[in-house]
């Protein structure tokens, strides 16, 4: 009988953190060192260290097998895995190659792809993942796959629209910030946003400084004004101001965008930690519970 097998390298290499691989990620997927997929499938031919200088046999990689062949749901259970890390500390865990193995009586390499990788906005290099965090993105990555992901297709719900905006913004190359900003706020706009129109602005920085703030006043106040901030800049790309490439890369809009980013991931983060969260926010009652809060 075939058995597959779909390799996203990382841009993780030993020594890192020690971890203790392999380590299950849930739904199948595991994260591994690559030397044992590297020498089996003799990939030092198709990755030439002057061609791929990141792609090492000390890399970490994300493998996923199956006993048919389905490229699209073992790519999507990669992504959905590594997004799960990234939630739990946003650092270079994504992948932009997948190798593909096919498997009767040896393993044998069936080609490679790239894929979009997560692209940071800020210095993570001393942001390091150990066991405690993959045991969280584990539970991050179960929830996502069967209480968002694999529900009714036709079940267009605020979380997943939250979940696949996130994912497409910090894909998206930090040359056209503006549209990654933009990606994020329908993040924003479709975890806290209001069905009816009218004070959305307010609305918005209500719920998530409610959601976020663990009734501190303080933080609450705190989130709030930052929440309408990142709203007017919002504002401003959305409508056309001459705002000026210079604005986007000064401190204001740095210290703003940095806020919304960190902001989404950890109301996403939060929601998904909580399976009563995730039945809310995946459905009408969402409105209901934001606007109690």
């Amino acid at each position: 009988m075939n058995k597959y097998v779909t390799i996203g390298i990382t841009n993780m290499l030993l020594p890192y953190n020690g971890l203790n691989v392999p380590v299950k990620l849930g739904n199948g997927v595991q994260l591994e060192l690559f030397e044992h997929w590297y020498d089996r499938l003799k990939l030092e031919n198709i990755f030439p260290s002057e061609t791929f200088p990141h792609i090492k046999r000390r890399n970490y990689v994300y493998t996923y097998n199956s006993e048919k062949c389905d490229e699209y749901e073992a790519l999507e259970l990669l992504t959905i895995a590594s997004l799960s890390i990234w939630l739990v500390k946003p650092t270079d865990v994504g992948f932009d190659y997948f190798v593909k193995a096919r498997y009767n009586r040896d393993w044998k390499y069936n080609g490679h792809s790239y894929s979009n990788t997560m692209i940071n906005s800020y210095d993570t290099d001393e942001i390091r993942i150990n066991e405690t965090d993959l045991i969280i993105a584990n539970k991050i990555n179960e929830n996502i796959y069967h209480d968002v992901i694999s529900q009714d297709i036709d079940n267009i719900n605020s979380l997943r629209i939250a979940i696949w905006s996130l994912f497409k913004a910090i894909t998206t190359d930090m040359h056209s910030i503006p549209i990654r900003y933009l990606i994020l706020w329908v993040a924003f706009e479709a975890i806290f946003g209001p069905k009816k129109n009218g004070n959305i602005k307010e609305k918005i920085a209500t719920r998530h400084s409610k959601f976020m703030s663990n009734s501190d006043e303080n933080i609450r106040n705190e989130l709030y004004e930052k929440t309408r901030k990142g709203y007017k800049w919002r504002s401003k790309i959305v409508h056309g101001d001459q705002i000026g490439s210079k604005n986007f890369r000064g401190e204001e809009f740095s210290d703003i965008y940095k806020f919304t980013e960190t902001s989404i991931r950890e109301s996403i983060k939060k929601i998904l930690l909580d399976n009563n969260s995730v039945k809310i926010f995946c459905s009408d009652e969402r409105e209901k519970y934001l606007d109690n809060l």
